[in-house]
């Protein structure tokens, strides 16, 4: 634990060397690292490369893993302009992902990235297509109890599931 510091700072150094395609391949492979600790510094450094990451993270989104796709849509929602195929990615994932963290982690995604095309006017024509996708997401979502409710147990002590908003490991 104690290099992941050193990483996340490797991490946003290569962010930052000038090759941006160079940079956003290595860090869009180490995204389907084993370690967590190794997938959270690359999308650091994905998010500091900015809407330059917008195809990895694309791509990321539609892996089969679903810690995969849920750092796609979390760097997507962080960094990329609304486009077509942005929003069509993001809301696949809130409509028919089989994660509920992946869902949720797309409606938040969606949101800031409908936010950022109010705000900068890229996108604007399809901020419409964000609020309904996000209006059709609560009518097909159920409300979940707790962690600690549904398994009777401390919240320190909870078994994450997928039915939970905890996302670890691959």
């Amino acid at each position: 634990m104690r290099d992941e510091p050193r990483r996340i700072g490797a991490a946003y150094k290569l962010a930052s060397c000038g090759d941006v395609v160079l940079a956003t391949r290595l860090l869009g492979k180490a995204l389907s690292n084993e370690r967590e600790s190794v997938r959270r510094a690359a999308i650091y450094g994905l998010v500091a490369a900015g809407p330059d990451a917008t195809d990895v993270l694309l791509q990321a989104s539609a892996s089969p893993v679903k810690w995969v796709r849920k750092a796609g849509v979390h760097g997507l929602g962080e960094v990329a302009p609304l486009t077509r195929d942005v929003l069509d990615a993001v809301t696949d994932r809130l409509a028919n992902d089989p994660s509920a963290y992946v869902r949720s982690t797309a409606g938040i995604a969606l949101g800031c990235i409908g936010r950022r095309a109010i705000a900068t006017g890229v996108g604007k024509s399809l901020v419409p297509d964000c609020a309904d996708a996000l209006l059709d997401s609560l009518a097909q979502e159920t409300n979940r109890l707790g962690m600690n409710i549904a398994q009777n147990r401390s919240i320190k002590f909870v078994r994450p599931t997928d039915e939970c908003d905890v996302c670890e490991g691959i």
